[in-house]
């Protein structure tokens, strides 16, 4: 049962360092057609290699998937479209859909959403 388990301990640790590794190449052109397809501008698709690990992780999953489809996207599309809701600064806070996810903007992205939130509350 040690040797079970041990063994499916170093398949999990295995499995998630080849992905986190795949994390720093390129998109191939299927996969930025794929994006393009499901709504993700070419913006959202440079940020990418940017973004917080876990969500590049999230990104290539669903990129490695054969079955994938856009729906699996919809964090992704939606954190991406939250964020552009803060250019041009509004004039109230704009509220996330509850598909919003930080794993899918950059450390930079969000200090710039949280200086707008507090310049409109102001």
């Amino acid at each position: 049962m040690k040797y079970v388990s041990y063994v499916a301990f170093c398949a999990i640790l295995l499995c998630c360092s080849v992905v986190r590794s795949q994390s720093a190449h390129t998109l191939s052109a299927d996969d930025v057609k794929f994006l393009s397809s499901c709504g993700a501008l070419q913006d959202d698709v440079t940020v990418i290699p940017k973004l917080p690990s876990d969500g590049q992780v999230q990104i290539r999953l669903i990129l490695a998937s054969p079955h994938r489809k856009c729906s699996m996207l919809e964090r992704f599309i939606y954190s991406r479209n939250y964020l552009r809701k803060f250019t041009p600064q509004p004039n109230t806070v704009p509220s996330p859909s509850p598909e919003w996810d930080a794993n899918f903007v950059t450390s930079a992205e969000l200090e710039y959403i949280d200086k707008v939130v507090k310049e409109i509350l102001k």
